[in-house]
């Protein structure tokens, strides 16, 4: 795998969750009506603590994962174990944050967007791209000083 097929497998993977989300927005006027009341009902009900919890955990998450996706676009470092933490905190709040309603074809992006993240994680760790987010650190740290001119 080069580089740019690297990039590739990033830009794929973030237009799949983007447009999983935004399938998600759309497709809910194409629920059944018993279906779309619930969705309301859940919207206009006081919140729960569990609501202000993944909230609380909800937005320096998002804030975490653009933060790992522009690392892994840029092989810094810290994307590596950033975006693996990412993605467990994601599974996690998914888990406790109740029940949700959407299109098969959301779920099927959903399923998708977790695929190529496994991928993503996978190849990040594996050669060659392995030393593509260690070379960077190594060669900063190599690249003596250059001595000031005379």
């Amino acid at each position: 795998m080069t580089k740019t097929q690297f990039r590739w497998l990033v830009t794929v993977s973030l237009v799949v969750s983007i447009a999983s989300t935004l399938v998600s927005l759309v497709g809910e006027s194409r629920l059944p009506q018993p279906l779309r009341d619930y969705i309301m009902a859940q919207r206009d009900s006081p919140y729960t603590s569990r609501d202000v919890a993944v909230l609380i955990v909800g937005v320096p998450l998002g804030i975490a994962w653009i933060v790992s996706i522009v690392g892994l676009y840029c092989f810094w470092r810290i994307a590596r174990p950033l975006t693996v933490l990412t993605w467990i905190m994601i599974l996690i709040v998914e888990a406790v944050s109740g029940p949700s309603i959407d299109l098969g074809i959301v779920n099927s992006l959903f399923q998708l967007d977790a695929l190529l993240g496994g991928i993503i994680i996978a190849v990040i760790y594996l050669p060659p791209a392995k030393a593509w987010f260690e070379k960077r650190a190594e060669v900063s740290s190599a690249i003596p000083a250059q001595a000031a001119p005379s």
